[in-house]
């Protein structure tokens, strides 16, 4: 991560992480954790994260490995670079988030890989957010503002503008 790199859990409350990045060998752009990560009242603002082939992951923002809970935290202008699955979050795990607002992230992939401002590869929950301008460009047919390669539940949320680009 950028900013913070945790082996272990972690709880990040009432922070701010602006214009962090991660290289094509390293994951999450503000947060890099292996456990589980709790983030409430806290912005994640022009964080970036380059992927390349032989890293083909994301997280311009949070990259778990682990289970992630996200409460009332704001995502605006993250972006992820080729290769890569998730725009603003990327969680191998669990993942929930609830109020929280995703604006203008986006996301380039290519390869036949799943890809969104969110991504979870288990079970992914998302309670009372907003999406607005986000954009996803990559190959046709697997890519939304928020993917899940296990259940998802989406309750009370607003998609307003937002983009997917297939070629």
């Amino acid at each position: 991560g950028g900013a913070i790199y945790v082996v272990g859990n972690l709880t990040v409350c009432n922070s701010s992480f602006v214009n962090n990045s991660a290289g094509e060998t390293n994951c999450g752009g503000a947060i890099y954790v292996v456990g589980n990560l709790t983030v409430c009242n806290s912005s994640f603002v022009d964080n970036m994260m380059v992927s390349n082939m032989d890293n083909p992951i994301g997280g311009s923002a949070i990259y778990v490995v682990g289970n992630l809970n996200v409460c009332d935290c704001s995502f605006v202008g993250n972006s992820v670079g080729w290769y890569s699955c998730g725009g603003a979050i990327y969680v191998v795990g669990n993942l929930t988030v609830s109020n929280s607002n995703f604006m203008n992230n986006s996301l380039r992939t290519i390869d036949n890989l799943t890809a969104g401002i969110i991504y979870s590869s288990c079970v992914l929950t998302v309670n009372n957010c907003s999406f607005v301008d986000n954009e996803v460009i990559g190959y046709a047919g697997r890519n939304a503002v928020i993917c899940a390669s296990g259940v998802l539940t989406v309750n009370n949320c607003s998609f307003v503008d937002n983009e997917v680009i297939g070629y």
